[in-house]
């Protein structure tokens, strides 16, 4: 089969989808309501990987690769401090204060990232199963420029116990393309649209 290149490379970050994951059981898995952030500035992933060799006869006879997971980082310009709270696991009580201690656990996520083309097209890459490390806050006093600060996150992605899956990816250039059925894949939801 010939392979048409369309020379098209990422050159931006539209948007990323993230959703609590409720439950991941080899009988289910379920995740709350999906939400769109269109304040991201960057999104990457890094496949963990090792290749180890057999050695025979004075050389190498065969090798055998070993896929354990992923490390991702995203960045934002801003996030909703209730978002911010619900993906890291904090707790925003009745007092208006949002509280952050030893008990609480960052929750696994689903996530989405919609790289964009020049062209008009778009790249997608989903996360089945990820969780976050906390921010850091930062600032610095104003001097004679502005310079804006961001919220940076780290984590790692793994497979889903439910189906065995981690990255799902699509391009819209593709004669298939439905973003329903992207979305539904990685947050097994019925409509496939954000309800943010």
């Amino acid at each position: 089969m010939a392979y048409t290149n369309d020379y098209q490379a990422i050159t931006g970050l539209a948007r990323v989808y993230i959703a609590v994951q409720n439950t991941d059981t080899k009988e289910e898995v379920s995740y709350g309501e999906i939400h769109e952030v269109d304040s991201v500035r960057s999104f990457g992933v890094t496949p963990e990987s090792s290749l180890d060799k057999a050695y025979a006869g004075n050389r190498v006879v065969q090798t055998a690769q070993s896929r354990s997971g992923a490390t991702f980082n995203m960045t934002f310009h801003s996030l909703p401090e209730d978002l911010q709270a619900e993906i890291l696991g904090e707790e925003k009580r009745e007092d208006g204060l949002t509280y952050s201690n030893s008990t609480h656990k960052s929750p696994y996520l689903g996530i989405i990232a919609e790289f964009t083309k020049e062209d008009g097209t778009s790249r997608f890459v989903g996360l089945t199963k990820a969780v976050l490390t906390p921010a850091a806050e930062e600032g610095s006093t104003k001097e004679d420029g502005t310079e804006f600060g961001e919220l940076a996150f780290e984590g790692e992605a793994m497979d889903r116990l439910f189906d065995g899956e981690r990255k799902i990816s699509k391009s819209s250039a593709d004669e298939d393309y439905d973003f329903s059925i992207l979305s539904n894949a990685v947050f097994k939801n019925e409509t496939g649209t954000p309800e943010a």
